[in-house]
């Protein structure tokens, strides 16, 4: 259902660039012929079609093999990400309760406490003389590093050290970026794609005409979304971006695509496109999705409207049984994105506000228990 797809963008622009998320689409991929009245194969497209993000220019290559865990936060909101765990606690951005401002914020799983990144009382949060740096957006732990997204110079990259975040000098027109191995990707804001190698400061170009996002590498092959589910395959020199499932909202663990179609429904395919399964008989928020190692969680949604029926449920299934889904929590608030941390027995879990506007309330849900807690900020 593309409204609703149109309302979480809405939802997502008044809170900041930081808390955008959602999506819509077709079901189906390329792959074994169906019957034409199949669900999975309404509106399928060919492998081979073109995505209207441009050629690979040829100047560069992924010559090296990299095996990296697949980041479900990683393809939440646009800017990508938020919730990575540093030092033993959790950063993350949220609306500031005093302000509406979106702020850097730091959770202990100890102690339970939630705090200002930066603890000046007299600073905006919106500088480069900050602790935060500015940051509130594509929060990034990777290689050991933890990195982010500054509102100053039009976006630049910041990384975590010694407890400030201090600029990467590479500033000025970044609308989002994500690593792989020893490559920073880079979408820029005059719509490119470029990568750094190393500690290199001059970047080669990727795709001239690139509005992606949503984006992971998976065994040198790029995915990302594009008027549906694309790929890349940085290995190949002269590549040619290829749709995968046509106006499809997906995310990808490395071993499966998930994808709703314009029915809402949950879907699966390979990685390849081919095929594709139908996992639920039910509307699915894309906004919600994430998963870890073990499992897949969701929330449904009755019809145009978000906040109706049990969109205070959290469900979730065996991604090695999908057809075992289960109710695991109820919330007391409709539920609107769920993070999670491959080394945590925890969710995240954001939801609406009553106001229809998307609040600020997080909840910390047990894995273990199916508790709900919410955290005080």
């Amino acid at each position: 259902m593309k409204k609703v797809l149109s309302m979480c963008i809405v939802f997502c622009l008044l809170l900041s660039l930081a808390a955008c998320s959602a999506g819509g689409g077709a079901p189906a991929s390329s792959g074994p012929t169906e019957d034409a009245d199949s669900p999975a194969s309404v509106g399928s497209a060919p492998v081979s079609e073109i995505t209207s993000g441009g050629a690979l220019s040829g100047s560069f290559v992924l010559t090296e093999e990299i095996s990296e865990p697949v980041v479900g936060n990683m393809q939440k909101n646009v800017p990508s990400g938020n919730f990575v765990s540093a030092d033993g606690k959790f950063l993350f951005t949220a609306a500031d309760p005093a302000t509406g401002e979106p702020q850097l914020f730091t959770y202990d799983p100890d102690t339970k406490a939630v705090n200002p990144f930066c603890r000046d009382a007299t600073c905006n949060h919106r500088t480069a003389a900050c602790a935060a740096g500015g940051v509130d957006c594509n929060l990034e732990s990777h290689g050991g590093e933890v990195y982010g997204r500054s509102n100053t110079a039009a976006g630049e990259i910041m990384r975590l050290k010694d407890g400030r975040f201090e600029s990467t000098q590479i500033e000025g027109g970044v609308s989002h970026f994500f690593h792989y191995g020893q490559y920073l990707f880079v979408a820029t804001l005059d719509s490119s794609l470029i990568v750094f190698e190393g500690n290199s400061k001059t970047p080669k170009t990727l795709l001239d005409e690139y509005t992606g996002y949503w984006e992971t590498v998976c065994d040198g092959v790029l995915y990302y979304h594009s008027n549906g589910v694309c790929r890349l395959d940085l290995t190949q020199e002269n590549a040619e971006p290829e749709l995968l499932v046509k106006d499809a909202a997906h995310i990808t663990d490395g071993e499966y695509i998930y994808y709703t179609g314009t029915d809402d429904l949950l879907y699966r395919c390979e990685m390849d496109g081919s095929a594709p399964e139908q996992l639920t008989d039910r509307p699915v928020l894309v906004a919600s999705w994430n998963f870890d190692d073990d499992y897949f969680y969701f929330r449904y949604h009755t019809g145009d409207d978000m906040l109706a029926g049990d969109s205070q449920d959290l469900y979730r299934f065996p991604k090695d049984a999908p057809d075992e889904i289960e109710k695991f929590c109820t919330l007391p608030a409709p539920a609107y994105q769920i993070f999670t941390d491959a080394d945590s027995d925890f969710l995240f879990v954001k939801t609406f506000g009553n106001d229809e506007q998307v609040g600020e309330d997080i909840y910390i849900v047990s894995k273990e228990t199916n508790a709900a807690e919410l955290l005080e900020f």
